[in-house]
């Protein structure tokens, strides 16, 4: 198995991962003495893990394929072999596994991102366990089919449409992307026949397209002179819109997004405001 060659730190935080999870984000359910299951769940975090590092050096060949086949969409690893070259490599040379273990706290961010928008109701410690494994049930198996088990290829579309969403969007939209996400499923668990499958698989493709736009958040491009400045500060009538303080021109001042571009705010003039420095640092991702 990986775990007995593979770096022990990187081998250290998937189990750390996995052990944190295992009530509900697990592939198979299992205890301690369950070795087999408890493998399976660190293999496939480690794979979540090798996602996110294959995407963050711009892998040019595809590590993850969706495609049709036996009258329904599918999703494999584009090359498994290509994960014992990766761990190989993460292994032995000290700035890759550097990357490899910030891809890891990308596994654990995209675990939290779930665990958010799955959590649509007031639940206490003793509760939140059982209820967050209903609901990613009820998410990867939306047409309530007998015999449901989860598969790694729902994990892996889970990690596609979830990966590229920052956490504040979540946060902010938690009630309409778990939904969302659920109708995405609809259309990658459904079946058809022949030509229709065809058309199944361009429509799911450009439905993840769609929901990536939709939560997707703007670039600073804006960059204002001198003289607009000066404009925006006067229709302020030298208010800070946070504090309500005093702000005049020779202040460390900083331009802020009314409605935060991390929340779905728009990179357009009207939604700029002059505020000063340190309210901005603690007003972050709120809108004001």
């Amino acid at each position: 198995m990986w775990n007995s060659w593979v770096d022990k730190e990187i081998i250290a935080e998937v189990k750390k991962i996995t052990e944190n999870s295992k009530e509900w984000f697990f592939l198979k359910s299992w205890d301690k003495s369950n070795y087999r299951d408890r493998m399976e769940n660190e293999e496939l975090l480690m794979t979540l893990s090798y996602f996110n590092y294959k995407k963050q050096i711009g892998s040019k060949t595809s590590f993850l394929v969706l495609h049709p086949r036996d009258n329904r969409l599918n999703a494999r690893i584009g090359n498994k072999k290509d994960i014992t070259h990766v761990l190989t490599e993460v292994s032995t040379d000290l700035e890759k596994k550097k990357m490899f273990l910030t891809q890891i706290k990308e596994t654990v961010s995209l675990v939290k991102k779930c665990k958010t928008f799955l959590l649509q109701e007031n639940k206490v410690k003793s509760e939140l366990s059982s209820y967050l494994k209903r609901n990613l049930d009820w998410l990867f198996n939306p047409f309530g089919r007998k015999n449901f088990r989860r598969t790694r290829q729902d994990y892996y579309i889970l990690w596609l449409l979830i990966s590229p969403i920052n956490f504040e969007m979540v946060k902010h939209f938690r009630d309409d992307i778990i939904i969302d996400v659920r109708n995405l499923f609809k259309k990658f668990r459904a079946t058809s026949h022949d030509v229709e499958i065809i058309n199944a698989y361009e429509d799911f493709i450009r439905a993840i397209n769609e929901f990536h736009i939709k939560y997707s958040q703007d670039k600073r491009t804006i960059v204002l002179s001198d003289k607009e400045i000066r404009l925006l500060i006067k229709k302020q009538g030298y208010i800070c819109p946070i504090s309500g303080a005093r702000l005049r021109l020779g202040d460390e001042i900083e331009v802020d997004h009314r409605i935060p571009l991390a929340v779905g705010g728009k990179e357009k003039k009207s939604n700029l405001q002059l505020v000063h420095k340190d309210n901005n640092r603690k007003k972050r991702a709120s809108i004001i």
